[in-house]
């Protein structure tokens, strides 16, 4: 028959509650509702859904739906609030531009980080298209 020490089952529980630590910690993307990684736009000031995001470059919005809780809406000259959460070294920077395949105007420029809860009242309602540029 095995024995077992009062310091084996220590050692044996502390193993298995750092593994369950582990196993349960949140993936980089459990951030929040613009994933790491991601240029999001929200229809709506103060980041209220529905929401769109993207993990890179999009010329046109025409196609794109941002979601919620049955609360779909069509991505063009929609966006009110960004956040841009972008990746260090990988893109810094997001231009969106009021038409189709980045034409101009500038609508806005989102810097790595930069969340912004309304664009403004000229810039409202304004972006069909967005690229990433470092």
């Amino acid at each position: 028959m095995a024995v077992i020490t009062k310091a084996t089952a220590t050692a044996f529980a502390v193993l298995v509650l750092s593994s369950l630590t582990v196993l349960s910690a949140p993936t980089a993307q459990a951030q929040g509702p613009c994933g790491y990684t991601n240029y999001c736009i929200w229809v709506d000031v103060n980041f209220v859904d529905p929401i769109c995001w993207w993990p890179g470059d999009d010329g046109t919005y025409w196609n794109d739906w941002c979601t919620s809780s049955g609360n779909d809406h069509l991505a063009a000259n929609a966006a009110s609030s960004y956040h841009n959460n972008g990746a260090p070294a990988v893109y810094d920077d997001i231009r969106s531009f009021r038409n189709q395949w980045y034409g101009a105007p500038l609508a806005w420029q989102a810097f790595r980080g930069e969340k912004v809860s309304w664009v403004g009242v000229v810039e409202n309602d304004e972006a069909e298209s967005h690229y990433w540029y470092g």
